[in-house]
């Protein structure tokens, strides 16, 4: 890999955000920028069997931090043409440009959010790298988190609406990411949104749920224990007693101690 020459850099990703209003131009000046920084040195370690490895440039995070700084900036001056070049970069298969276009997406204004939700919605269909579908709902829905957070739960809703567990995973893991945001506020509808799921507590979202009630327990312990304790005088579930004692390491002691006698009630 070349040195970095910070001017030069600067004044080549200048060069390629320029191209903003063209998707293809776009898309062929990023690459070219990606591959010029490429570490064509970098040996991956071993092979984990099972594991779909993603190409990647392997560029310094330097470089990669500065072109973000940069197609962040002219995602906020150019919402609309920057869409288009988000596509463009999101249809790459290595995986720098993608995730520069989750990025892109997550810092266009979203006014209206529709077209965001949708390329959201389109961006982590089956069969998508788990990797990614975490770089979408963490990177792709910053904006929409602060700025929309309604029409992003809406999305997540639809999810949690659908029967297969594909669609249950991914609304549980979008709602992370929206919990542990200090800038969002309305807790009451998370609490609303994973009631039945955790009332029925099906294996396939189990470490999922758990994850959820993590970042809940996070974020407002109390509040948490309290629904929690409120489910187990409704679940009919063993796996939600199940989940739940699970789930104890979360909270401080003296909430795990009412959660404990909420279950020992239960288990009688």
């Amino acid at each position: 890999m070349p040195a970095v020459q910070l001017d030069r850099l600067q004044f080549e990703i200048n060069e390629a955000a320029g191209h903003i209003g063209n998707p293809a131009a776009f898309r062929k000046s990023v690459l070219a920028l990606f591959e010029k920084y490429a570490d064509h040195s970098y040996r991956p370690g071993e092979f984990i069997s099972g594991t779909v490895l993603i190409p990647s440039y392997h560029i310094t995070p330097l470089v990669l931090r500065q072109i973000e700084i940069r197609m962040s900036q002219v995602c906020r001056l150019y919402p609309h043409t920057s869409l288009q070049a988000a596509d463009a970069l999101w249809q790459s298969e290595y995986q720098e440009p993608r995730r520069l276009a989750a990025l892109m997406l997550g810092q266009i204004p979203p006014f209206p959010p529709e077209p965001i939700l949708q390329r959201i919605h389109q961006w982590v269909q089956p069969p998508i790298d788990p990797e990614f579908l975490t770089v979408v709902l963490n990177l792709g829905t910053i904006r929409l988190r602060r700025e929309s957070p309604n029409s992003l739960i809406q999305l997540i809703e639809s999810w949690i609406n659908q029967v297969d567990p594909i669609s249950r995973k991914t609304a549980l893991k979008a709602l992370v990411p929206l919990i542990s945001d200090g800038q969002f506020e309305n807790i009451p509808a998370i609490f609303r949104l994973i009631s039945p799921l955790i009332q029925t507590a099906p294996s396939n979202i189990q470490s999922d749920l758990q994850d959820v009630i993590q970042a809940m327990a996070s974020r407002s312990p109390s509040e948490t224990a309290y629904f929690l304790r409120q489910i187990l005088g409704l679940a009919t579930s063993p796996a939600t007693i199940r989940l739940i004692r699970r789930c104890l390491p979360y909270f401080s002691e003296s909430n795990q101690s009412s959660l404990r006698s909420a279950l020992a009630t239960r288990t009688k």
